[in-house]
């Protein structure tokens, strides 16, 4: 990305997986080439045949000298991307000379190419709507199935324009009768994209459409003609994610109204950062919205329809992480004073005072993770050691236990907009996602299977804990065949910690590849996540992040005294917001990982709030404007971190330059410095234009992402098949 051709060539040559050659010297030579290159004219435009330029800024920030000499790259964006496209290639060239690469593709591609996958499916009276991924298609397309026969609804291919570019459906919803369709529609993993409505029936396009809309958001539909939708406004400069309103949406109609959101006079009063949500409940006289966004808690808001003034029920404080609504009654998951989560129940009759809300459901020995509410009571589904329980609990409060039709984690869960039954899907490392109806004690499988691929020779899940620096025990799974586990192997090193979000033990046959060349993954359950419960989450969230990074190195550590891998074959791995918990774990042991991968990552956090979607971080992060904040945030900045480093591990950062989540700024600054530091190794970047985030990515892109990430890590771990001819 940030190098000369002479640069790359310099790295690759000075070091070699049996040690360092020539390395001093070629040190001194590749930064006299960055140091001659670094003071050219600052308006000048950025060269992908020179090193970055370095325009020093040094400021006071609350007592803390920050030095930033490559801010500048937070507004450049042609240059700068054409910059990170040369180095790509280059990285390209390099990855694709490996003599085992050829094997790893096919591996990756036979994997991909058997992959017929299902996801967001829906129940509507006789209708089944579903995401549909067969082998040879390049996503996902939408379907209906009616009595058993299959119908195409959606092929985003349709919306592809003549530039190469490729559409993804993000979301979708079914009005009430299962009439019309709202699906969701962006360019290369924008995730920002339009929001058009299809006649289920006779498949034709209606007019109405809205845009833009962030991909995570559906419309929800009060009746087959009218629905709700939070859209951008763009309001904020330089972050489009702020600012966002609900609009009321009559179909055939150009009339539009603003129900909720920022900048609306109707009592509820919502920053520009927080994300409005409308939910309109079946048989309720009563509207339901949210306040959300990156955190783990929504504010609550209750109005009756016909009405314009919104009352707040619950704020933030209140910890409301799932809340619904039968009838007169709100019921919502708290875990303000039960951090494993409570249900509780407030008549709207009697009270709007969340104070006079009386319990339904009390904290138990499983964390209480979602409510999904149907006319006859409220299912709830909650977990433990990472696999999930459901259970039903009637408007009397009787509970009944749902036996699964085998363990593992239930995602997908929704009601039929016809009846009381629900559809869930259910996977485990083991067995793929299968979807699952159940009605009145009745579980019948809907037939929508992902496909189950065959499972490496050997192939074991192992649960262990390590002990991190203050004693605290760490949930470690580790994945791989058995013949690896027992001596030192090529290890990735996973782990996120980020909004209380937990990695659970899905099905994950990417990693198949990787297994196959003699590699381990290991999942590091570090605090911030999820897996304990709330408790869990604050004791690495904002302040506490240094106990993420602690834990992460407790896993590394772990995995090393157990002789499962040894530094030198020791990957880490941090993906978004895991970039503020590997890449400073990372730079605290050099001598504990020999290399580290991070993708779409935060990596230069003080700087958030220049970041598109920056403003949304700061319940996750804390707020760098005010002193407590941005110490906070300074512990977790890699960017900033590297400027005190005695030795840096070598480095592999992966970006989409259409991502809108993270600005690919931050990998371009950490680049930059790392590549000026003495104590660099090598670093190579991937780029792709056509890609964002990760979401809405097509075949063949994962396929190339999956395998330059295991390529890099087979490479650095000394894999004879792995090591670059040119």
């Amino acid at each position: 990305m940030l190098l000369s051709i002479l640069a790359w060539d310099l790295i690759f040559t000075y070091k070699t997986l049996k040690g360092y050659v020539l390395k001093y010297l070629f040190i001194i030579i590749s930064i006299a080439v960055l140091a001659a290159c670094s003071n050219h004219d600052a308006s000048s435009d950025a060269s992908i045949n020179k090193p970055p330029k370095k325009i020093p800024i040094k400021e006071t920030v609350f007592g803390y000298e920050i030095n930033d000499p490559y801010r500048w790259m937070e507004k450049e964006e042609d240059g700068l991307k054409a910059w990170m496209l040369s180095s790509a290639k280059q990285t390209d060239e390099l990855l694709g000379s490996q003599v085992g690469r050829h094997r790893l593709e096919e591996a990756t591609a036979k994997l991909f190419s058997a992959q017929s996958s299902f996801s967001q499916a829906k129940l509507s009276g006789d209708k089944l709507f579903y995401l549909h991924k067969m082998p040879s298609d390049s996503v996902a397309k939408l379907y209906v199935r009616i009595k058993g026969e299959e119908r195409l609804i959606v092929d985003p291919a349709k919306y592809n324009n003549n530039d190469g570019s490729s559409a993804a459906i993000h979301s979708y919803s079914v009005s009430p009768s299962g009439k019309y369709i709202a699906f969701h529609i962006s360019p290369d993993g924008s995730e920002v994209g339009t929001v058009r409505i299809i006649d289920t029936d006779s498949l034709r396009i209606l007019d109405t459409e809205v845009s833009p809309v962030w991909g995570e958001f559906v419309a929800s539909w009060k009746s087959d003609t009218e629905f709700s939708i939070t859209k951008m406004t763009y309001a904020i400069d330089n972050d489009p994610i702020q600012g966002m309103v609900v609009e009321n949406v009559k179909l055939g109609s150009d009339e539009r109204n603003l129900e909720l959101g920022f900048g609306i006079d109707n009592g509820a009063n919502f920053n520009s950062a927080e994300f409005p949500v409308v939910i309109y409940p079946k048989n309720s006289r009563w509207v339901l919205g949210w306040g959300t966004g990156a955190r783990p808690d929504q504010r609550v808001l209750i109005k009756e329809q016909g009405k314009s003034e919104w009352k707040i029920v619950a704020d933030y404080k209140d910890r409301i992480t799932s809340s619904a609504l039968i009838g007169n009654d709100l019921y919502v998951l708290s875990k303000k004073t039960a951090p494993d989560g409570e249900v509780l129940k407030l008549d709207l009759n009697k009270s709007q005072n969340l104070n006079d809300a009386t319990p339904v459901l009390e904290e138990g020995d499983e964390v209480i993770t979602s409510i999904t509410a149907v006319n006859g009571g409220l299912f709830v589904v909650s977990m433990k050691d990472g696999f999930d329980s459901v259970s039903f609990i009637d408007l009397s409060k009787k509970i009944t236990d749902i036996s699964l039709p085998f363990d593992g984690v239930v995602t997908s869960l929704s009601s039929d907009n016809a009846s009381d039954a629900i559809i869930f899907s259910v996977e485990n490392p083991m067995h793929s996602r299968e979807y699952f109806k159940y009605n009145s004690g009745n579980i019948t499988s809907l037939g929508l299977n992902s496909a189950t691929h065959e499972l490496p020779a050997g192939f074991k899940v192992l649960r262990e804990h390590a002990k991190s620096a203050d004693g605290t025990l760490v949930p470690i799974t580790i994945f791989g065949k058995s013949s690896d586990l027992k001596d030192p192997s090529p290890t990735i090193l996973f782990a996120y910690g980020g909004y209380g979000t937990p990695i659970k033990p899905n099905y994950r046959p990417r990693m198949f590849p990787f297994n196959e060349e003699g590699g381990i993954w290991v999942n590091c359950h570090v605090r911030g996540g999820g897996e304990k419960g709330r408790t869990w989450h604050e004791m690495g969230r904002g302040k506490n992040k240094p106990n993420g990074h602690a834990d992460f190195i407790a896993c590394a550590e772990h995995l090393v005294k157990t002789g499962r891998t040894e530094p030198k074959l020791l990957g880490a791995y941090g993906v978004s917001m895991g970039g503020v918990l590997v890449a400073p774990a990372v730079l605290k042991r050099p001598d504990l990982f020999g290399h580290a991968a991070l993708s779409v990552a935060i990596l230069n956090p003080t700087r958030i709030l220049q970041s598109k979607n920056g403003a949304n971080q700061i319940g996750e992060l804390g707020d760098p404007r005010n002193e407590e904040g941005f110490k906070t945030i300074l512990a977790m900045d890699a960017y900033e971190m590297l400027d005190d480093v005695s030795a840096l591990s070598d480095i592999y950062l992966d970006v989409g330059l259409n991502d809108k989540r993270v600005d690919y700024w931050h990998t371009a600054k950490f680049a930059a410095k790392y590549l000026s530091s003495e104590h660099s190794g090598m670093l190579l970047i991937r780029a792709d234009d056509k890609i964002g985030h990760g979401a809405g990515s097509s075949t063949q892109q994962n396929i190339r992402r999956y395998v330059d990430l295991y390529s890099f890590m087979l490479n650095r771990s000394g894999h004879p098949d792995f090591q670059s001819q040119n």
